[in-house]
């Protein structure tokens, strides 16, 4: 990137974003704040400043927004850290790269944040156990709490799809989940040269970033995790559509 511009990864939850952040973050010439606008930043980085309880209205947005630039190369925020007018000024402001990550398969970023809200796992670095150990006593998903969740998250992607539409392919770059995650070796391998070509430097090896996009090391929920959801079918069958995706036809 030029010495002016500045990176935004823009993502929804349960989208692979810490993973990604965690791949930009072995470049040495990438210096990226995680998430600085979530309220319990300060409470899980304990040397850093409160930005979230800062900001006020606009000015003191971009007071904050400044001293961030001022340290650090760019961000990851989650699109529903912020109210929706500092997220369009964020995003459309001159001299910033967006990487707008998100799922396609919306029922299943959905129900991964239903079962980790459950279980306390957000990550699979922060496991102290095996894996199903979390799983072990999972209740029941609420049918309303997912189905709002998801008519939530389908709105606030399309808002901000249509919105960085009108960005040119310099300024923004279109990332999938399971296009970064889950597909074949070779297409992550391609997409981690998109995205560090979008950036304007080096690729790091695919090697490097195995751990991180590999999905037998990545990825935290799986068929197997969401097996342990005593209503999952009766979730997939309510909610489960072309347009949302669905928990049993896709990995």
């Amino acid at each position: 990137m030029r010495p002016d511009e500045r990176l935004i990864i823009f993502a929804h939850p349960r989208s692979g974003s810490t993973n990604l952040l965690r791949v930009l973050q072995l470049h040495p010439e990438l210096d990226l704040l995680e998430e600085p606008f979530n309220e319990e930043h300060a409470v899980w980085r304990r040397f850093h400043r409160e930005h979230r309880q800062r900001i006020t209205d606009m000015d003191s947005f971009a007071s904050v927004l400044r001293e961030i630039y001022a340290e650090y190369d760019g961000f990851k925020t989650l699109a529903y850290q912020l109210p929706e007018e500092l997220n369009r000024s964020m995003l459309l402001a001159p001299e910033r790269k967006i990487v707008f990550h998100r799922r396609r398969n919306l029922l299943q970023a959905v129900v991964s944040g239903l079962i980790s809200a459950q279980t306390g796992l957000w990550n699979p670095a922060a496991a102290q156990a095996p894996l199903l150990d979390y799983y072990a006593e999972l209740r029941p998903l609420s049918l309303e709490k997912a189905a709002g969740r998801l008519n939530y998250e389908r709105s606030m992607i399309d808002f901000y799809a249509d919105l960085l539409s009108h960005l040119p392919a310099s300024r923004c770059l279109n990332l999938f989940y399971e296009d970064f995650f889950l597909a074949p070796p070779a297409e992550r391998e391609l997409q981690l040269t998109r995205l560090f070509e979008f950036l304007d430097v080096e690729p790091v090896s695919i090697t490097a970033a195995d751990r991180y996009i590999n999905p037998a090391r990545a990825r935290l929920n799986s068929e197997e995790t969401y097996a342990r959801v005593p209503n999952l079918r009766e979730i997939d069958e309510a909610l489960g559509s072309d347009a949302h995706g669905r928990l049993f036809d896709v990995s």
